[in-house]
């Protein structure tokens, strides 16, 4: 884990709490309630996720170390950001499937196929019954081609079009939390399925990482690549414990 850096400021409230509002719920640091870089109060439209918040800054030591801070970050950027980057966040998941790591399998490593099939199956087969996506496997390392249709079902599920404002709101949060935590696993799937509550963090985490375990296995550990993965699966496991803090 980092460190927080020198010039880190100093902690400059003692107590946190979590205040209900009108439709939501805001973390107060002393009197004061949380506001985001661009200013705005920092809503969190259920409890849950705001003692998820509250939390990161009530383990604060003597100084404020944001680096631990990875709800605080991805809920300053639901407030702030979200409703306008909207579409790319969409887009740029969506672009993701076509190389989605769960459509692909090593034919030169037989062990590595078999595991890789025993993990990656049973994820296609609920994007095909729950999402209604059927997603085609790739051919050696090219993608196949994805249908329109199946590119559309997955649309529908990061973004359902909801109806209402707390609805609208939600599913801001949801796109956010899934395009957030689509590049960490590769798999844009993997985030859906969590999101869905279909695999814990820890699973999705493991089966992102079948070919860099498999390789580890056979050429050894590598010290600066197994930090890496734990500080991913740090943040994983973060995302994670907000999406289960939304209402499915």
């Amino acid at each position: 884990m980092t460190s927080a850096p020198s010039n880190a400021p100093k902690r400059f409230y003692k107590a946190v709490t979590v205040q209900q509002v009108d439709a939501g719920w805001h973390v107060a640091l002393d009197a004061r309630t949380l506001r985001t870089p661009a200013g705005a109060a920092l809503f969190l439209p259920t409890m849950a996720l705001a003692q998820q918040v509250a939390a990161e800054w009530d383990a604060q030591g003597e100084t404020i170390d944001r680096n631990t801070m990875m709800a605080t970050r991805l809920a300053n950027v639901v407030v702030d950001r979200a409703l306008a980057a909207r579409e790319a966040m969409l887009e740029q998941a969506l672009d993701h499937v076509g190389t989605d790591l769960t459509l692909f399998r090593d034919p030169t490593d037989q062990r590595l196929f078999q595991a890789q099939e025993a993990g990656f199956a049973p994820v296609l087969d609920w994007a095909r019954t729950a999402l209604k996506a059927d997603l085609p496997l790739a051919k050696g390392l090219m993608p196949a081609p994805i249908s329109s249709q199946a590119f559309a079902a997955i649309g529908k599920a990061l973004w359902p079009l909801p109806e209402g404002d707390e609805a609208h709101r939600l599913a801001l949060w949801r796109l956010t939390l899934v395009s957030a935590t689509a590049p960490l696993l590769g798999s844009t799937l993997l985030a859906l399925a969590i999101a869905a509550g279909r695999l814990s963090h820890a699973d999705a985490f493991g089966l992102s990482r079948l070919e860099e375990e498999h390789q580890a296995r056979l050429w050894g550990m590598d010290a600066e690549a197994d930090a890496r993965a734990a500080e991913i699966e740090r943040e994983v496991m973060v995302y994670a414990a907000m999406l289960a803090a939304l209402p499915r």
